[in-house]
């Protein structure tokens, strides 16, 4: 966790990428950095390619892609690319055999498996949970006042309604 903390505060930029059901830790990862304040984007398959969308993308800046079966040509495609720049790479994924781990730094291992509904996402749910918790921890100061900040926002009742003591 300290290396993973160290890059993502050193980054310029944090880019998440995900294709498919890997897009919902990507996201989730996106919105965890937002409320830290960190400076996040998403990466899915949407009007533009991965691959149009990692156009700016440099060494300054960091990718995590999270990729779970079943393994996309294209993300594989667009991280090499990525690589090959000298970017920073952390990849969440379930095995060691993922195309991805060919060009990561640094690689987080979730279970996928599921027998009722193809791939799980209670791992890289965690595996996102317990990393930006350190980075949370680690950020110190900053980040205690990046998330008292979140917690005013989500009390905002002309937005939210009335919490009544729930916990955010």
């Amino acid at each position: 966790a300290e290396e993973f903390c160290s890059a993502v505060q050193e980054a310029d930029a944090i880019y998440c990428m995900g294709w498919g059901i890997s897009a919902l830790p990507a996201e989730w990862l996106y919105t965890r950095f937002n409320e830290l304040g960190l400076k996040s984007i998403l990466m899915r398959r949407g009007s533009l390619s991965l691959t149009e969308q990692a156009r700016g993308i440099s060494s300054d800046d960091m990718l995590i892609v999270c990729e779970l079966p079943s393994y996309v040509i294209e993300v594989a495609e667009t991280v090499q690319k990525i690589a090959s720049r000298g970017t920073y790479i952390a990849a969440i994924i379930d095995s060691p055999a993922a195309p991805v781990c060919e060009h990561s730094h640094i690689n987080f291992y979730v279970s996928d498996n599921s027998p009722l509904f193809g791939s799980s996402l209670i791992g890289s749910m965690f595996a996102v949970h317990v990393l930006t918790s350190f980075l949370a921890q680690d950020m110190g100061s900053e980040g205690r006042e990046a998330l008292r900040t979140q917690k005013e926002s989500l009390n905002d009742e002309r937005i939210y309604y009335p919490s009544y003591d729930l916990r955010y």
